[in-house]
C-alpha cells in the first residue's frame, strides 16, 4: 500500500513538473520557421508531445515513462533547431544566445528527475542511451559553435572568456558521455594536470569496444583541446602586440 501510494505521488509530481515544460515545447513547435532543418524531426517531436499530453491526462504511467518520452521530444525538436544554426553558419549576432538556450533545454530532463524528488540517478530513470544522447548533443553543439567562432578573430578578441567557457563546457559534456557506462577511476599517481588526458586515454581505450561511440567522440574532443592551445596562442599574441605598442609609444 505504502509503495503504491508513493508511486502515485511520484507520478503526480512528474505530471505537475512536466506541464510547464510541455507548454514551452509546444510554443517552440509553433514558432515561425526559417529555411533549413528537417521537418521529420519536428513531426516526431510533435507526435511525442501529443502522446505525452495524453499520458499525463490519464495519470497512470510511471515517472520514468513520462520523462523518457519528454526527453525524446526534446531531442527531436532541438535537433531541428540545431540544424538551422548549422545551416546558417551560427550567425554572429544571435547564435550564442541560441546555443545557451538549447543547452538549457537539453539539460531539462536531468533537472526534472531531481525536481520530481525521485530517489534514483538520472541514468536509472532516463536510461543510458537517452542520457548519452543528451550529453553528446550538448557537447557536439558547443563543438560546432566553437569551430565556427574561432574563425571570427575580432569577436574572439572581445569574447575570450566566453569562448573558453564554451570549450570547457563542451569537453565536460563529451567526457560525461564517455564516462557514463564506465565510471572514471584514476590512479593515485596521476597528477592534477594530467587528469583530463588520463581520463580521455583510459576511457577512450575502454570505449574502443564500441567503435561508434569512439568515432563520435575522438574528433570533437581532440579538436576542442586543439582550440584551447589556439586560444592560448591568440592571448599571447594579443599581449605581445600590446606590449610592443606600449614600448613603441615610450
Amino acid at each position: 500500500m505504502a509503495a503504491a501510494a508513493a508511486g502515485v505521488a511520484q507520478a503526480g509530481g512528474a505530471v505537475s513538473a512536466l506541464q510547464p515544460r510541455l507548454a514551452a515545447l509546444g510554443r517552440r513547435l509553433g514558432a515561425p520557421r526559417g529555411a533549413g532543418g528537417d521537418d521529420t524531426f519536428l513531426a516526431k517531436g510533435s507526435a511525442a508531445l501529443d502522446k505525452l499530453r495524453d499520458l499525463c491526462n490519464e495519470g497512470k504511467e510511471p515517472p520514468s515513462t513520462l520523462l523518457q518520452l519528454y526527453t525524446q521530444a526534446v531531442l527531436d525538436i532541438t535537433y531541428f533547431e540545431e540544424n538551422q544554426l548549422v545551416d546558417e553558419d551560427f550567425p554572429e549576432e544571435s547564435s550564442l544566445q541560441k546555443v545557451k538556450e538549447l543547452i538549457c533545454i537539453l539539460s531539462e530532463p536531468e533537472d526534472l528527475v531531481r525536481e520530481c524528488n525521485i530517489n534514483e540517478e538520472p541514468i536509472n530513470i532516463l536510461g543510458a542511451e537517452l542520457l548519452e544522447c543528451l550529453y553528446w548533443r550538448k557537447g557536439a553543439l558547443l563543438y560546432m559553435y566553437c569551430h565556427t567562432a574561432k574563425e571570427r578573430s575580432e569577436w574572439l578578441r572581445e569574447n575570450i572568456a566566453i569562448f573558453k567557457k564554451c570549450l570547457n563546457d563542451g569537453v565536460h559534456y563529451l567526457m560525461k558521455m564517455l564516462s557514463l557506462r564506465c565510471p572514471l577511476q584514476l590512479n593515485e599517481d596521476v597528477s592534477f594536470q594530467d587528469k583530463d588526458t588520463a581520463r580521455l586515454l583510459r576511457e577512450g581505450k575502454k570505449q574502443l569496444q564500441n567503435t561508434h561511440s569512439a568515432l563520435l567522440l575522438i574528433v570533437p574532443l581532440y579538436e576542442m583541446r586543439y582550440y584551447v592551445f589556439l586560444l592560448f596562442d591568440f592571448i599571447c599574441t594579443q599581449k605581445l602586440a600590446l606590449f610592443r605598442t606600449t614600448t613603441t609609444k615610450r
